[in-house]
């Protein structure tokens, strides 16, 4: 009688510990590589909110890092244009302001 029927007993190989630290340092390297993505992509995110305040204001609100840094600009709007007012009342034309480009 033959053994047709019989179970075959599979032989696994054991590979080697070369196989399994590059594995290890490549699950490592892509995992950092995420890390380091995530990073790069929360540093440069923004919000920015407009807010129209009666018929002549409106604030600018930006919001940087998930609301840990950000900045408020409040404008009036006037005959000769608008006007950015400051912190301590002052108002000051748009027109004379720095404009700060990014690329």
């Amino acid at each position: 009688m033959s053994s047709d029927n019989a179970p075959h007993s599979t032989v696994q190989k054991k590979s080697g510990g070369l196989l399994h630290f590059l594995e290890n340092a490549l699950s490592l390297f892509l995992m950092l590589l995420m890390a380091v993505g995530l990073v790069a992509i929360t540093a440069t995110w923004r919000n920015t909110t407009i807010e129209f305040i009666g018929n002549d204001r409106m604030r600018i609100t930006q919001n940087e890092w998930w609301g840990v840094a950000n900045s408020e600009s409040l404008y009036r709007s006037t005959p000769a244009g608008w006007v950015v007012i400051r912190p301590n009342s002052d108002e000051v034309p748009v027109a004379l302001q720095p404009i700060k480009i990014n690329d």
